[in-house]
Order: C-alpha cells, then sequence, then structure tokens
C-alpha cells in the first residue's frame, strides 16, 4: 500500500542526477567539507525534476519521460562525427562546487 507511488511514478531519474554530486564529493571527501555539497546537491536534483517534468510533458508518459531523462542525464552519447558528446548535468555540478 505504501509503495503505490513508487509503483506509478518512476523516481529512478531523480537518484540519477545527484549522482554526480554524490560521486565527486565521496571522492573528495578528505579534501571538502560536507557543507559545499548541499547547494550543488539541490542544483542539480532542481535540474532533474525540471528535465523529468519536461520530459513527461512533452512525452505525456511517466516511463518514457524517465527513460528519455536518464538517456539525457547519463552524460555520454554517440553524436553523427562518432565523438564523446557530455552533457551539461555534469559541467553544471563541478561549476557549482567551485
Amino acid at each position: 500500500m505504501r509503495f503505490q507511488v513508487l509503483k506509478k511514478y518512476p523516481v529512478y531519474p531523480i537518484f540519477f542526477s545527484i549522482f554526480p554530486v554524490l560521486a565527486l564529493a565521496a571522492y573528495n571527501i578528505q579534501e571538502i567539507s560536507l557543507d559545499v555539497v548541499f547547494r550543488p546537491l539541490l542544483v542539480s536534483l532542481a535540474l532533474g525534476i525540471i528535465l523529468f517534468g519536461l520530459m513527461k510533458w512533452i512525452l505525456r508518459d511517466w516511463y518514457r519521460a524517465a527513460l528519455a531523462t536518464d538517456e539525457f542525464l547519463s552524460g555520454e552519447r554517440e553524436t553523427d562525427a562518432g565523438l564523446d558528446d557530455r552533457f551539461v548535468v555534469r559541467d553544471v555540478a563541478l561549476w557549482v562546487m567551485e
């Protein structure tokens, strides 16, 4: 009964949006204080929720929106030239942590 919301709405894109910040903070845990993690975490979370909502609005399906958001947040995609194209989410997380 409690998990009906998790079955109806996929939440994993939100976890994918905060992962780069948490991974970077975990890697540099000896060199940073935890106070500097909250602002980039909130920015990444907000960007993930906004992107997820935008994809839901465009695709009109929660599961397709979650998949599209996950694909966008994964950060790697092959372009026509065969080069890796990095998306902005990781760069924003690094920029906010400065």
